[in-house]
């Protein structure tokens, strides 16, 4: 495994501009908008950097990078969702930490070890 600093960097901003986005579409009630801006950036920066930036040697590295990919895309999804409808905040920070954890958890299992 190897991290390539330039898409850690990109990483960094796509995850930066969703959590904006999230940031824009969440209700400014309870600092609902600050909340979605800070779990989003983080949860899918979390997610992304497995499936982007970290270089993977072996037989399973193309599956890595789509389960890191699919997990994204879920957590995209589900910050986008809880943006968009009012919610408790700490249901949002746990459903939005648990799928980032159970992505990270599952590219982390099929990642070679010697």
């Amino acid at each position: 495994m190897k991290l390539d600093t330039i898409k850690t960097i990109i990483s960094a901003v796509v995850s930066l501009l969703l959590g904006l986005l999230c940031f824009t579409f969440a209700t400014e009630d309870g600092y609902r908008n600050w909340i979605s801006f800070v779990v989003s950036f983080v949860t899918i920066v979390a997610i992304m950097i497995p499936a982007i930036a970290i270089e993977y040697k072996g037989i399973r590295a193309i599956n890595i990078k789509t389960l890191g990919w699919m997990f994204t895309f879920i957590s995209i999804i589900v910050n986008l969702v809880f943006a968009f409808f009012a919610y408790k905040p700490t249901i949002y920070i746990v459903i939005s930490v648990l799928v980032s954890v159970i992505g990270i958890a599952l590219v982390y299992a099929m990642t070679p070890r010697k």
